[in-house]
C-alpha cells in the first residue's frame, strides 16, 4: 500500500489547528498571523485565504454540507464564513476568554464554542444568537463534539474530565473522569471503521495498526495535524502543510 503525500506551503505559520470538510477535498488550516487558509487536498493548491480576526486562530471547523466555516480566536470571538466566497458572514461574541474549540451540530443549525473562559456557549448558526451558556467544567475546554444524533454534546477540559451535555437542554448528563492531563480532543467519527484508522507514533504513519510510513526526523516536529478517512495532513511552523493519502481496498 503506497501513500501519496503531497506538500504545500504558506507564507505564514501552520498555526495551531487544521480541520478537513466533510468530503476530505479541503483543509483548513488556522495560523498565529491572525488567518485561516483552505487547501485544495490533491493539488496542495492555497484556495483562500480568510482575514478578519484580530488574534491568532486556535480552531477551525466546517459545516456538515461545507458551505460554511467557523473559526475560534484568540481575540475571544467566533466568525462564520462563506467557503466559496471568502466572505465573513457574522462575528459571534460573548466569551470572555479565548475561543479554544468550535463545532457545527450534524443538521448545521447550531454551533458549539468551548472556551477558556471554562464555559461551553451554544449558538444559532442562523442568527449568531446565543442560545445558552453550559458551566460545569473548572478549568477551559479545549475541546467540543456534538453526537451524530445532534441530541449529546461532549466537552474536554483543562480539569482533566470529559462532561456530555444534553444540547437542546443544556443538562449536564455526565462527567467522565480518569485522565491524568487535560483533556485536549474529543470527537465522534460517524463513518468510523478500525481498519482505515490513521494513527501516529514516534517516527510512523499507522493505518489500521500497521506501520505503513516512516517519517524523517524533519517531518516528526509538526505544530499540528487532522485526519479525514485515509487521509493525514502535518502543518508545521515553517508553514508547510503535508498532506499524506492511503489507498486502503
Amino acid at each position: 500500500m503506497e501513500p501519496r503525500t503531497t506538500n504545500t506551503r504558506g507564507p505564514f505559520r501552520c498555526g495551531f489547528f487544521m480541520a478537513f470538510s466533510p468530503d476530505g477535498q479541503t483543509i483548513a488550516s488556522g495560523s498565529w498571523d491572525k488567518t485561516i487558509k483552505l487547501w485544495d487536498t490533491k493539488t496542495g493548491m492555497e484556495l483562500q485565504a480568510l482575514e478578519g480576526h484580530s488574534n491568532w486562530i486556535s480552531s477551525v471547523a466546517f459545516s456538515p454540507d461545507r458551505q460554511t466555516i467557523a473559526s475560534g480566536s484568540v481575540d475571544k470571538t467566533i466568525k462564520l464564513w462563506d467557503t466559496k466566497t471568502g466572505m465573513e458572514l457574522q462575528t459571534l461574541e460573548g466569551h470572555s476568554d479565548m475561543v479554544l474549540s468550535v463545532a457545527f451540530s450534524p443538521d448545521r443549525q447550531t454551533i458549539a464554542s468551548g472556551s477558556g473562559d471554562n464555559t461551553i456557549k451554544l449558538w444559532d448558526a442562523k442568527t449568531g444568537t446565543e442560545l445558552q451558556t453550559l458551566k460545569g467544567h473548572s478549568a477551559s475546554v479545549g475541546s467540543v463534539a456534538f453526537y451524530p444524533d445532534g441530541q449529546t454534546l461532549a466537552s474536554g477540559s483543562g480539569d482533566n474530565t470529559i462532561k456530555l451535555w444534553d444540547a437542546e437542554t443544556g443538562t449536564e448528563l455526565q462527567t467522565l473522569k480518569g485522565h491524568s492531563l487535560s483533556v485536549s480532543s474529543v470527537m465522534n467519527e460517524p463513518n468510523f471503521n478500525s481498519h482505515s484508522q490513521i494513527s501516529l507514533s514516534n517516527a510512523w504513519v499507522a493505518l489500521g495498526g500497521e506501520n505503513l510510513l516512516w517519517l524523517p526526523a524533519e517531518y516528526r516536529h509538526f505544530a499540528c495535524h487532522a485526519v479525514k478517512d485515509a487521509t493525514l495532513a502535518l502543518g508545521y511552523m515553517n508553514g508547510r502543510v503535508s498532506i499524506i493519502g492511503f489507498h486502503t481496498p
